[in-house]
């Protein structure tokens, strides 16, 4: 991977001795985006992947913060700051086994939390059953607030999770970040 100007650089393992990374960068027009990459357990780029990294949504807003999770299937979810409306919104990707964006998700990522105020510093991980789970500091309302999500392979909201996340803790004050850990029994920690 060439990596020239890169922000917010973040990795996870990807099961098999590789590693999925992400990051944003400028190289489209002065505006930041996020991409993904994927290195084999030999340092690199894995097959079908581009070299550069695959742009996750090409908007032309900034796009901070990156935060990945491999999907259990060989291809990873992202979730990140957008500030396409303004103020940071998260939005959540999925990225397939060959290094595309997966053709069932919007082309611009799927906004999990589009609201008025801040929504921002995201944090996601696996499910165990080829989902995500993707926490978030959420501001809609004014005082902060930490909220949950659980989302599906194909981008659906799983059944009986409320729109908007579930709310974890209210009158939040300084967050500097978050993390999900998956209890390995469909649950996650927080």
């Amino acid at each position: 991977m060439l990596f020239r100007s890169k922000f917010d650089l973040t990795a996870t393992p990807d099961g098999n001795g590789g590693a999925f990374l992400a990051w944003s960068d400028n190289r489209c027009q002065g505006y930041r985006n996020v991409y993904l990459g994927h290195v084999t357990s030999a340092g690199v780029t894995a097959t079908f992947w581009p070299t550069n990294g695959v742009r996750c949504a090409p908007t032309t807003q900034d796009q901070n913060l990156p935060t990945v999770t491999p999907d259990g299937a060989g291809g990873a979810y992202v979730a990140w700051e957008d500030t396409r409306n303004g103020e940071p919104d998260v939005i959540l990707q999925h990225v397939d086994i060959d290094g595309t964006v997966d053709a069932g998700w919007p082309a611009n990522g799927l906004g999990i939390a589009v609201a008025n105020g801040q929504q921002e510093k995201p944090a996601a991980v696996g499910d165990g059953a080829g989902g995500v789970f993707v926490a978030w500091l959420d501001r809609r309302l004014g005082t902060p607030q930490v909220r949950l999500a659980r989302f599906t392979a194909s981008g659906a909201l799983v059944t009986g999770w409320p729109n908007g996340g579930l709310v974890l803790a209210t009158s939040v004050t300084k967050i500097r970040g978050l993390s999900l850990l998956a209890d390995d029994n469909g649950g996650v920690l927080v």
